[in-house]
């Protein structure tokens, strides 16, 4: 008998374990104001439905710790890669982590880790160091830096996408792209004043003769002109402020690139054509609200009152949502009209700076900033293409590879050459100047490609 009463208190100590803390109780009965811990520990008798509700707040900690432990990962990670061999469990997990991933508050929380990462962390040199090898290995050439060929790299990246309309065509002592097939016809790079390039695919036409290049064309002329003419009454350019205004939005750092951007309305891949000019932050956050609308967390009501919200549009399922067709000449007037509203936020700019060379033993500083921006598929073509060219020619530094990235091989192969006089001794004194903004903007450094 004694025995029995002895198991009995044994049981009933395992079974109650340490009392409840007081703020676990505070949060029980925030949740549970029925709960009565008089009868129970937990508030609730073993059966009731919310008993295990209740149990798991004060447990919640507990479980953190545990599962915090090397043990406990390494366990988890055997019973995942278990589960993850099985196709259709596979496919299960895939499809959860696209729901959750798609979340509007997940893909805020990702994207400021992934800034720290960029920025801080060191992710932004290695991801320079690897494009640059990536696109040099491609071979695209150095002809598509031509603003004239900007129809056909549409057309490269709709082909590397897998657009089966799109054929890429290879030639030339170095195997680089010359041309691209589409349909029967073969449309080729161009060079200068819109001329075929000599290795050009016999009877091609030039890109310059394709239906859709006029327009493409003039999408640049305005994006350009928009991006060098003076803000009224400043000493900077709508792009500057537009650049410097929209790293403020995104809380990153400004990309000295035009953050007026041509996007594809359709995805480059379904369609090169059709295509819109949006500034860089609606271009991103575009691509979330669509990431929330394919993984069902949001509606496509709510999707397209959010597009209208950034003044972008997208196609889906084979409708337009979000803003109306705009004009591209009033889309640049209304640009022109938020940088005038917003400019006196911006405060007394100075041209960026970084130290680049030393002229008789004294150094010359020429600014060129933060020029790298955040790794996407979006924004870093071109900016790691510009590199892969310098590279090739020559200007691999750490100040050259981001003076590329920001304005061009030709700007960061004119840096090498000027830093290469200066070592020869064959530039002037220039030990007392403090003016180093570029030549066109009243200062002393005409470096080609420096605007």
């Amino acid at each position: 008998m004694a025995n029995e009463t002895l198991f009995t208190d044994i049981l009933v100590k395992r079974t109650q374990g340490p009392p409840v803390p007081k703020n676990k109780i505070i949060q029980i009965k925030k949740r549970f104001p029925e709960a009565d811990f008089s009868k129970s520990k937990f508030g609730f008798k073993k059966g009731d439905p919310r008993y295990d509700q209740a149990r798991n707040i004060v447990r919640a900690e507990q479980r953190s710790v545990k599962a915090k432990t090397p043990e406990a990962q390494a366990q988890r990670r055997k019973i995942q890669n278990l589960a993850y061999q099985d196709p259709e469990k596979r496919k299960r997990i895939r499809e959860r982590q696209r729901k959750y991933f798609g979340k509007p508050e997940v893909q805020a929380r990702r994207s400021k880790q992934q800034k720290k990462r960029y920025y801080e962390g060191g992710k932004r040199e290695k991801d320079l160091a690897r494009l640059r090898g990536v696109v040099i290995k491609q071979g695209y050439g150095g002809a598509l830096i031509n603003p004239d060929n900007a129809l056909i790299k549409d057309m490269i990246r709709a082909a590397r996408q897998g657009n089966a309309d799109l054929k890429i065509i290879r030639g030339g002592p170095k195997n680089a792209v010359v041309g691209i097939k589409e349909g029967s016809k073969i449309y080729s790079v161009v060079g200068a004043n819109k001329k075929a390039l000599p290795n050009a695919p016999k009877n091609s036409i030039p890109i310059t003769k394709h239906p859709q290049f006029k327009k493409r064309e003039n999408l640049i002329k305005k994006i350009k002109e928009f991006k060098f003419t003076k803000v009224p009454n400043q000493n900077i350019t709508y792009g500057e402020a537009l650049d410097i205004l929209e790293a403020r939005k995104m809380g990153s750092n400004p990309m000295n690139r035009s953050a007026a951007e041509y996007e594809h309305t359709k995805g480059v891949k379904q369609d090169y054509r059709k295509g819109q000019v949006a500034t860089r932050s609606s271009n991103i956050e575009k691509k979330k609200v669509l990431t929330a609308l394919n993984t069902k967390n949001i509606t496509k009501s709510e999707a397209d009152k959010k597009l209208k919200k950034l003044g972008v549009r997208a196609f889906v399922k084979g409708k337009y949502i979000g803003a109306p067709k705009i004009d591209v000449d009033k889309q640049m007037a209304d640009l022109r009209k938020y940088v005038d509203r917003k400019i006196t936020t911006i405060g007394k700019v100075a041209k960026p700076v970084t130290k680049i060379a030393k002229i008789i033993g004294k150094p010359i500083a020429r600014t060129v900033g933060a020029v790298v921006p955040i790794v996407g598929p979006a924004m870093v073509g071109l900016g790691a293409y510009d590199v892969a060219k310098a590279a090739e020619q020559g200007a691999t530094g750490p100040v050259e590879s981001a003076l590329a990235y920001g304005f061009g091989p030709e700007a960061a192969v004119g840096l090498m050459n000027l830093k290469a006089k200066a070592q020869k001794g064959e530039l002037p004194n220039l030990a007392d100047e403090t003016d180093f903004t570029s030549f066109r903007n009243g200062g002393i450094v005409a470096v080609k490609g420096v605007n």
